[in-house]
């Protein structure tokens, strides 16, 4: 696929008549632009960085893979070469392209990552990864370089759907050029494929910082493998098919418009983080960074406040997450945040309410402290010292009785047996559960409930391991490490062995 006048004239009628008749989507008011932004100039010019200063304009975003050769970036060594001008020559052919389309479209500003935010300045790509939601929100359009596995690959493809066979003809020399109209799409639900490709996944849609940039941005232009499309709130449209389709693969742009969370707004955010939790990032550090304007944005709408991929207003249920039954899932190294499903890379389910409307609270562990202290002055950032202090019921645990096959534990913990109904842990292999050396294994009631009728608790909690850490004032402090969830459907006989359990303030990390 190139940049043919064609694909080009395609794409220009979508946005016009995205800017001109979609009372759905956003209108396009002049916004104060990024730091930094590449001026694209005219055909012949050189496109140069220009730092903006608070100037206010249009301009467009591309989303790209960097792939494993770095594209041509901005440094501190670099910054006054950039803003003198960059040869086209110099640019790696996708940000060519991306350049080419920005003009053709009539914009005159174009952001892309590595040449706009200062890749060796901590503090630079620190406050710019912080400002993703406004980047990408307040842009015109986003081109979406999907078929590209690095820099070097340009927006085209060789996969492209053929342009059809003529058919017919005249004696004006006219003809009707026909092809296959294929249904199947691929993962990103937009752009269709051929039937033996159904549910092709683009390496562009598995990486971790581009969700946020496909789920923020008002308008993308597709560049996929088999032909250009287009996203916006109100149509899906494609080069192989005539009639628009309505959007739906991106429920997370609903909550932008809703006045009030619903309940499909709630199903709309936790598929979002199950989806975000699969997805591949380069460093395992950017785990929380690059999930930041989503959460921004989501936090406005709930109206609550994040904490590292959970609600503080929903503590202690919040810490109740799960990894999903079957799947695989390991423990991201040097991360800490283990109360966090931020901490795990596999795909999780979110706490969840017992279903019966008829259950009742007999016991609800405290929380007494939170600590988020964040290095960038923006709790959604890096963080230096993250824990949770909570006060519940606790009971060591003696011995295991793994039966894997149906993922349920029996503890032994004095004086009698306990049989979790189902107990899930955090690492799929249930290493952290085996390993001896790293010290006993407590379980840590959260709720117990009671439903009516029935003379049996129900019961949630984590299993736990304790872990020392140095504090800031250089003492050793005694906290617990998450390993697993508990749940307890229930049983005759274990009100009198929950009510044994102590009660004991603990500091999870």
């Amino acid at each position: 696929m190139t940049l043919s006048p064609a694909a080009m004239n395609l794409a220009a009628e979508w946005l016009k008549d995205c800017l001109s008749n979609h009372d759905s989507c956003q209108r396009p008011l002049e916004t104060e632009l990024p730091t930094r932004v590449i001026d694209v100039g005219r055909d012949g010019d050189n496109p140069q960085l220009f730092i903006a200063n608070g100037a206010k304009g249009h301009y467009v975003t591309l989303s790209h893979r960097w792939g494993e050769s770095t594209p041509l970036t901005t440094t501190m060594s670099t910054l006054g070469k950039r803003v003198n001008g960059i040869t086209m020559a110099e640019l790696p052919r996708t940000f060519q392209d991306a350049v080419r389309c920005t003009r053709y479209l009539g914009y005159k500003y174009l952001w892309i990552d590595s040449l706009c935010i200062i890749q060796d300045s901590k503090v630079d790509w620190e406050h710019e990864s912080s400002q993703m939601q406004d980047i990408y929100t307040r842009a015109i359009l986003n081109i979406s370089a999907n078929a590209a596995h690095d820099s070097t690959s340009g927006l085209g493809s060789s996969k492209r759907l053929t342009a059809g066979k003529p058919i017919g003809g005249s004696s004006n020399g006219d003809y009707v050029h026909l092809r296959d109209l294929y249904y199947h799409t691929d993962s990103s639900g937009v752009s269709h494929v051929p039937h033996q490709d159904e549910g092709f996944e683009h390496a562009l849609q598995t990486r971790g910082w581009v969700l946020q940039e496909r789920m923020l941005s008002p308008r993308i232009l597709h560049f996929s493998a088999y032909e250009m499309a287009w996203e916006c709130d109100t149509f899906c449209r494609c080069e192989c098919a005539t009639s628009p389709r309505k959007p739906t693969a991106r429920p997370f742009r609903t909550l932008l418009v809703k006045s009030e969370p619903d309940y499909d707004s709630h199903i709309a955010w936790s598929q979002l983080l199950r989806k975000y939790n699969t997805l591949k990032l380069t460093y395992e550090s950017d785990k929380l960074l690059a999930f930041t304007g989503l959460a921004y944005k989501a936090a406005e709408f709930f109206r609550k406040t994040y904490l590292a991929g959970l609600w503080k207003e929903d503590l202690p249920f919040a810490l109740l997450w799960y990894v999903k039954g079957g799947k695989e899932s390991t423990r991201l190294k040097n991360y800490g945040l283990s109360w966090s499903w931020t901490s795990i890379r596999g795909e999780v389910g979110p706490a969840l309410w017992p279903t019966s409307p008829e259950l009742s609270v007999v016991y609800e562990a405290n929380i007494t402290a939170v600590c988020l202290c964040s290095e960038v002055g923006r709790t959604l950032g890096p963080l230096q010292r993250r824990s949770i202090s909570i006060r519940g019921k606790k009971v060591s645990i003696n011995k295991l009785f793994l039966e894997t096959q149906h993922q349920r534990v029996k503890i032994s913990s004095p004086p009698t047996m306990l049989e979790g109904e189902l107990i899930r842990p955090d690492v799929s292999d249930w290493t952290e559960f085996l390993d001896v050396g790293n010290g006993p294994l407590f379980l840590f009631l959260l709720y117990i409930y009671k439903q009516p009728g029935l003379n049996y608790p129900l019961a949630r909690g984590l299993i736990i391991r304790p872990i020392n850490m140095i504090s800031e004032n250089s003492v050793e402090e005694k906290c617990y490490r998450r390993i697993g969830y508990y749940r307890d459907w229930g049983r005759r006989n274990m009100w009198d062995k929950y009510n044994q359990f102590q009660e004991e303030e603990i500091c999870l990390v």
